[in-house]
């Protein structure tokens, strides 16, 4: 998760305040050790603990997003 909390305070957020999109299952679950939310894009294998799956970012709707 080290890489996701870095970069969360570089951009001046927390790990919480922060969305993280992620199409493979190493990187998702860093992503949720962080303490983000996690969208999971799915490219072929299931992702287990996303918050949120999407085939495509296309699907994501912003509003409910920022309401995480």
């Amino acid at each position: 998760p080290e890489i996701f909390i870095k970069a969360a305070e570089m951009l001046g957020f927390t790990p919480e305040e922060c969305i993280g999109f992620e199409d493979a299952q190493a990187g998702l679950d860093g992503i949720k050790a962080s303490g983000m939310y996690a969208v999971g894009v799915l490219s072929g294998e299931p992702l287990h603990g996303a918050d949120q799956t999407v085939h495509e970012l296309t699907e994501l709707d912003l509003d409910q997003l920022l309401q995480k």
